[in-house]
């Protein structure tokens, strides 16, 4: 493997054998029944496995964006279902509506992720 440090938005097809990965492996869980229904789903698989402080990973979109799952889907199953979860996301490595944390903030709020 290179010494270099990665530059944004290029090289995105570095790939890194598996024996020389470090940490642990990560599960995730894939549903074609994008509905509200196939949210709560795919969650009742997984709950008995949640302890401790909870984020949900998941993409909140670029401003306006039409790959955003609907807000209220993810709103009503954190208010029945994780209470005290807090939705996690990060800034993208591109430059962007998401690119810095002020920028993220407001798409945000743009998108509608005020709850």
């Amino acid at each position: 493997m290179s010494d270099q440090k990665p530059v944004a938005a290029t090289n995105g097809s570095q790939y890194v054998p598996y024996d020389q990965r470090t940490g642990e492996e990560s599960v995730v869980y894939f549903t074609r029944d994008l509905s509200e229904e196939g949210l709560k789903k795919v969650y009742n698989r997984i709950k008995e496995h949640i302890s401790g402080k909870t984020g949900v990973k998941l993409h909140t979109g670029e401003k306006n964006g039409p790959n955003i799952i609907p807000r209220p889907w993810v709103k009503e199953l954190l208010a029945s279902e994780l209470p005290e979860a807090n939705i996690v996301e990060t800034n993208t490595y591109y430059e962007g509506d998401r690119y810095t944390t002020e920028q993220h903030r407001e798409t945000l709020k743009v998108n509608g992720w005020t709850f």
